[in-house]
């Protein structure tokens, strides 16, 4: 199974995987110099990682482990106010108008 390197932050994580050919070591290597990776690596294994992706936006590191925080709101839907707007409309012209917003 391929390892990851795990970069972490209070808010979010962050998965860095070596390209084929190229060494862990390396890419933690690279990762010190640019910044990116302060202190030692967190290193897990692919199947250590949440089985969904659905909801990577709220993966957060726990003792060592990523897990899935369930406190975490999805993110909002960028074209749900229009679609709001567009059932909300009752004139032809307020439809007009929301339709001119999507076809731009």
């Amino acid at each position: 199974m391929a390892q990851v390197i795990v970069i972490a932050s209070a808010e979010s994580v962050r998965l860095c995987r070596p390209a084929p050919g190229i060494s862990l070591a390396q890419v933690v290597a690279d990762l010190h110099r640019d910044g990116v990776l302060v202190g030692p690596p967190l290193i897990l294994e692919e199947a250590d990682l949440p089985a969904s992706r659905a909801r990577r936006h709220a993966w957060r590191l726990r003792n060592g482990r990523i897990v899935e925080d369930p406190t975490v709101p999805d993110p909002p839907d960028p074209k749900q106010a229009l679609r709001e707007e567009i059932a909300s409309a009752t004139t032809i012209a307020a439809l007009k108008a929301a339709l001119l917003k999507v076809l731009g």
